[in-house]
């Protein structure tokens, strides 16, 4: 898959070397990253944008989250960024799920690669894990599964979230393609958390636009906590 095979992998290495100047020292996992920004198929549009992938990956590194969730891996893309957060920091786990929706119920085969990395997957719905999980299981989350309905189950994914916790919807912009996600920006203004949404672009090359939305479980000031559950 794009980003993650030992030819492109190497290709990006020297890339990153040559253009960064980049110390033999460097810690390995932010040379990794670095890396990983320049291999990957810039025009593969699936994933999520380069400026919103290390804005992830600044967040993860300053929150240092013990348990990262990411819903829909997709290219992969995004769960090497984690990855590479995660061994930055020296400490949390990864676990990703997915249900091959994709690839017609079938494991890609760069999974192998990621599950050597320590990338924990699950193969269930976004709907089946959420609703199963338990409360204040994951304090760093990103969703980026079923589109069409994600918002049908916002108070879920909100109770799995520990207080403290960061949460990231990617494609919330959208509207008139995807519905359920606008119900995911409205519910999170009437409960009062922190948040803010990406929504705009400054190339032609990137597609940004499509909506970065950040929610921090804690509340904002002067306004009171309702309950998910109300």
């Amino acid at each position: 898959m794009m980003g993650i095979r030992k030819r492109t992998w190497w290709f990006g290495r020297d890339i990153a070397h040559k253009l960064l100047n980049i110390p033999k020292k460097a810690d390995p996992a932010m040379v990794a990253q670095c890396e990983h920004l320049l291999s990957f198929d810039s025009g593969q549009r699936v994933a999520i944008d380069d400026p919103h992938a290390v804005l992830i990956f600044g967040l993860a590194l300053s929150h240092k989250p013990e348990k990262v969730l990411e819903i829909g891996v997709g290219s992969g893309f995004l769960t090497q960024t984690l990855l590479n957060a995660v061994g930055y920091n020296q400490c949390g786990t990864l676990t990703c799920v997915d249900n091959w929706f994709d690839t017609s119920g079938e494991e890609p085969e760069f999974f192998d690669e990621l599950r050597s990395r320590g990338a924990k997957f699950v193969f269930s719905s976004e709907e089946e894990f959420v609703k199963n999980c338990e409360a204040e299981a994951y304090d760093f989350i990103i969703s980026d599964g079923d589109h069409f309905n994600s918002g049908e189950w916002i108070d879920d994914t909100l109770r799995i979230l520990r207080p403290g916790g960061v949460l990231v919807f990617h494609d919330t912009n959208q509207p008139d393609v995807f519905p359920s996600l606008g119900k995911i920006v409205k519910r999170v203004e009437e409960l009062g958390l922190f948040h803010y949404h990406f929504t705009q672009k400054s190339r032609k090359d990137e597609r940004t636009d499509r909506g970065l939305f950040l929610v921090f479980k804690a509340v904002a000031y002067g306004v009171k906590l309702a309950s998910v559950h109300a």
